[in-house]
Order: C-alpha cells, then structure tokens, then sequence
C-alpha cells in the first residue's frame, strides 16, 4: 500500500549530496521511474520509502507527508542538538582543512557515452547517455548503457593539475556481465579525455570524459 511522503524533502536530500536521479535509483536499489513518480507524485509504496530512508539514513517517519507536531520542550530539545551537531562538523572541517586540506577534494565527472552498431545495414543512430557524477576522490561512478557496464574511477595526480582516469568495460554476455578491458587515459583538470573500442559483434564504444577538481 502506498504512502504519502515528502516529495520536497526527498529531492531537497537527494540534490543536497549531488545525486541524479538515476544515481538514487542505482544506490537505493528502485528504479529511475520508480524515484521519478515520488519525487512528482508524493507517493511511495513502504518498500521504496525503507529504501529512501536507508540510503539518506534517516526515520522513514522522516519522510513522510505528514508528522506530529513536535511539543515546545521537544522542539528546543532537538534544535539544541542539531545546533551541537552543526558545530562539532565546523570544528572537524576547519582541523581536517588545517591538516590536509586535500583530503576535501572531489571531482565533478562529465560524461558522454556513445555505441554505434557498425555492422548495421540501416543508418540508425547511435545510443547515447549523458549526464554527471560529483565523486569524493578515489570513488567510482558506474554507468551503463544498453549492454555495457562502465566503472570509472578518477584519481588526481600529486601535481594537482591532471587525473587519471581508470575505467572497466563490461559487457553482457550469456546473461551477465563479463570485464571486456580495463583503459586507462591522463587528461588535465577540466579537459575532455576520450576513448574509444570496438567489441567482436561490432559495436564501437565511444567514452568522452571531462574531470574538473572541485
């Protein structure tokens, strides 16, 4: 049975850690319709709602549309925390930030994917996806389109100034994906880095990457 939650909220947690959607839908375990119908619809069924709850690591009470009024003692109790726990991560960001301030880094990852079937007898256009990921250095965004899998992990270089970009291609075969190469490129902060392969049925994998250090 479905509930009504906070749409509002949902999308304010979800953009508030530089999510797409489809990166909810990838992290929660839903699908991308699925994160689509409740942040415009307002409804969630209760295995969506522990989803969402689960990954912003909130109360599934949290999200919903409506929740008790809080009492005035409880009111000042629980903003008396939060100001406590606002402060204690000041304090903790300015040390981290004294220490290593490139612990702070990420990168925003841009990215276009492209497929042409070059075996095709008809001059059909190629799949395309699109889109970016905000990654904490080190981490790694996985894409996937149509029969591939792409893992890519950015890594900044000690001069600061370029990244390497390390990537796995997979491809489905006999039902489930199979590592068909793992390319490495060096671009510069904020340059586009391509590869491109071709696979055994013809398909020719394009990936343009641009890396900017945040």
């Amino acid at each position: 049975m479905d509930m009504k939650v906070n749409s509002k909220l949902i999308r304010i947690e979800r953009e508030k850690r530089a999510w797409s959607q489809q990166h909810l839908a990838n992290v929660s375990g839903l699908g991308i319709r699925t994160i689509q119908r409740i942040e415009t619809s307002g409804t969630a069924s209760n295995e969506s709602v522990k989803a969402l709850a689960s990954v912003f690591e909130m109360e599934i009470s949290q999200l919903q549309a409506s929740n008790p009024k809080l009492s005035i003692f409880d009111f000042f109790t629980s903003t008396r925390i939060r100001i406590a726990t606002i402060l204690l991560a000041l304090v903790g960001l300015i040390a981290l930030a004294t220490i290593r301030p490139s612990l702070a880094e990420s990168i925003l990852l841009d990215y276009t994917i492209s497929i042409d079937d070059q075996d095709a007898v008809e001059n059909i256009p190629p799949a395309v996806r699109m889109g970016n990921e905000l990654l904490p250095e080190g981490s790694t965004a996985t894409i996937i389109i149509e029969d591939f899998r792409l893992e890519v992990t950015p890594e900044i270089q000690a001069d600061g100034e370029q990244v390497l970009l390390a990537v796995k291609v997979f491809k489905i075969e006999e039902g489930e994906f199979s590592l068909r190469g793992q390319p490495k490129v060096m671009t510069l902060n904020s340059e586009l880095a391509t590869i491109r392969s071709n696979s055994n049925s013809g398909d020719q994998l394009s990936v343009y990457l641009t890396p900017t250090i945040q």
